[in-house]
């Protein structure tokens, strides 16, 4: 199976501590970075580390993927890896895997 959107999620984190202001709107910049978790297992994309490393398997989420956003993936074998986008250029995602 390929890369398909409903199986990743986006996780916030925000520059404030006060938990009375803890949103998206605390980051006035808009310069922090994106986490986000891939479900890429058998029970949801169904595929193995080496598919969801290679150039190109998040071309679908370009929109959304920016330059240094982590993506945190559960995978076929070995279980859990850890990506930073590499690139996002013309529709074309590329990520180095960190873990």
């Amino acid at each position: 199976m390929a890369f398909s959107l409903q199986y990743l999620k986006k996780a916030s984190a925000t520059q404030q501590f006060d938990p009375t202001l803890n949103s998206i709107e605390a980051d006035v910049l808009g310069t922090g970075l994106n986490m986000w978790q891939y479900q890429a297992k058998s029970t949801a994309a169904n595929n193995s580390t080496a598919e969801v490393i290679a150039s190109g398997y998040f071309n679908g989420a370009s929109g959304y993927l920016s330059v240094g956003d982590f993506i945190f993936a559960r995978t076929n074998n070995p279980a859990n890896i850890i990506l930073s986008v590499a690139t996002n250029s013309s529709g074309t995602v590329t990520t180095t895997q960190l873990l």
